[in-house]
């Protein structure tokens, strides 16, 4: 049993109820736990007895800093249901590929952790300022001026990639775009509704296009990664990851390997990715933060000047950073599956059910953030949540070894961007949200750059996601 104070009152849905919400879920997990929360409260729980006639909840959500904390800390009875859904056959690259370090547990996923934890920390990425100031600087400059352009399509190759050449060890940026289009390929398709729904390895259908992903992938992660199992001292992730001493003596398997390397890549770019577009999308409907941003840039002299310690110093920066992760958190909602019945709190949770938390939800809070669906960066300099209470990076033993990774590379790349251009929405933009186990946007977002100049207005915008959002600015000084 989970140790801790009574639960709030669990509200179960039933029949049909139950049965249309799952239908939500499985549609938009984000707009579907909000409408749980709003007109439930923080204990919610699923019984469809169509799905699986044994008289108990299949499924549960939990909301709030507490049973955060509870879920997170307990690893001996809740496994991480992992990024991608779509199950394979036994053997095969897609069910390999699927079992990697995201969902692993115990004394398992810890011993694959500390393999690569020493190349993540703080002081190695420091290590990596002048190297991810060079390859953002490369990548921007090439930016096209006046065009309206896709920016999370080059956020993503940015950000493939700093998580590829610095992290990773590739030995050049053709070869870190190949490999992480083939990870963004296999990621894609493993969230494509008809690849979900109707899994059957046909001609021409989505799961066949998965299940060539998977083989493509696996071929070159095993290829890319065994390279380095003949090198075991090289000072990289995908050394790190290939060489991992198992309990029982015997370094991990190639296939386990190249899994754990698929998957940390795609963690390392793809959130990193998302949040940079997410970020300039906020700061195209901030014009005033926009504009105080810049204004502590230039305070700050050029980003050629600045080194490590120089730019963690600047707050509004550091600010525009956590208010994004905060607003469109990277992991909005997480799984976990029940390995053994247990408890938390009161609450009996069967083998085999799924529970649910979400940060989307804990960022939200008004217990919590004072106006919490506005883009306030400056609050950060007077706040300090609890690991539990701000986890954009997940929490406790599950904590992202990349935190100090890509919050280093987004003030890089937010700043290289802001010093270079003023960015707005193209004419007549739309977004609505989509869900990749992370909060996309279904047709992109996109923007034109231009020379920078003073002209800061706010970018037009439709779609659902506005409503994510109160677009009140407060008063920069």
């Amino acid at each position: 049993m989970i140790e801790g104070v009574s639960a709030p009152e669990m509200v179960t849905l039933k029949g049909v109820t139950a049965l249309k919400t799952f239908a939500d879920f499985y549609g938009d997990p984000v707009g579907c736990v909000e409408k749980m929360y709003a007109c439930h409260g923080p204990v919610i729980a699923l019984n469809a007895p169509l799905l699986k006639p044994s008289g108990v909840p299949q499924s549960y959500l939990f909301v709030g800093p507490e049973f955060n904390k509870k879920i997170l800390l307990n690893q001996e009875h809740f496994r991480p249901t992992g990024a991608w859904p779509t199950p394979g056959k036994e053997g095969t690259p897609l069910q390999n590929l699927r079992r990697n370090i995201l969902c692993m547990r115990g004394a398992e996923h810890d011993a694959h952790l500390a393999a690569i934890l020493p190349l993540t920390g703080k002081s190695q990425v420091r290590s990596f300022f002048d190297g991810a100031k060079a390859i953002t600087a490369e990548e921007v400059s090439a930016w096209p001026i006046g065009e309206t352009v896709e920016i999370t399509h080059l956020a993503r190759r940015l950000t493939q990639r700093l998580a590829l050449e610095l992290l990773f060890g590739s030995d050049s940026a053709d070869e870190s775009l190949e490999f992480g289009e083939l990870v963004d390929e296999f990621h894609q398709n493993s969230w494509s509704r008809g690849a979900l729904s109707f899994r059957v390895d046909a001609p021409l259908t989505p799961y066949a296009k998965l299940m060539r992903s998977a083989e493509a992938l696996e071929t070159y992660a095993k290829e890319w990664t065994a390279a380095e199992q003949r090198c075991p001292a090289h000072n990289n992730v995908r050394a790190a990851a290939a060489n991992v001493a198992l309990a029982n003596g015997e370094t991990v398997s190639l296939t386990q390997a190249a899994a754990n390397v698929a998957a940390i890549a795609m963690a390392a770019y793809e959130t990193t990715a998302l949040t940079l577009s997410w970020m300039l999308f906020l700061l195209t409907q901030h014009p005033e933060a926009t504009k105080a941003l810049i204004a502590e840039l230039e305070g700050a002299g050029s980003l050629s000047s600045l080194d490590a310690d120089g730019i963690e110093k600047l707050p509004l920066l550091d600010g525009a950073v956590k208010e994004t992760m905060r607003l469109v958190t990277p992991v909005p909602v997480i799984g976990f599956e029940v390995m053994e019945d247990c408890k938390i709190d009161d609450i009996a949770l069967h083998r085999g059910a799924r529970i649910f938390i979400s940060p989307h939800l804990t960022h939200r809070l008004e217990s919590v953030y004072e106006h919490p669906r506005r883009f306030m960066p400056e609050r950060w300099a007077s706040i300090k949540p609890s690991a539990y209470e701000y986890l954009p990076f997940n929490a406790g033993p599950r904590r992202c070894p990349g935190i100090w990774f890509a919050s280093a590379n987004l003030k890089i790349a937010l700043a290289t961007i802001v010093e270079r251009f003023r960015f707005d929405l193209a004419p007549n933009t739309k977004i609505d949200r989509g869900y990749a186990a992370t909060t996309i946007a279904k047709n992109g977002v996109p923007m034109i750059f231009s020379p920078r100049d003073a002209c800061y207005e706010r970018s037009a915008c439709a779609g659902d996601i506005m409503r994510f959002f109160d677009l009140s600015e407060t008063v920069h000084a």
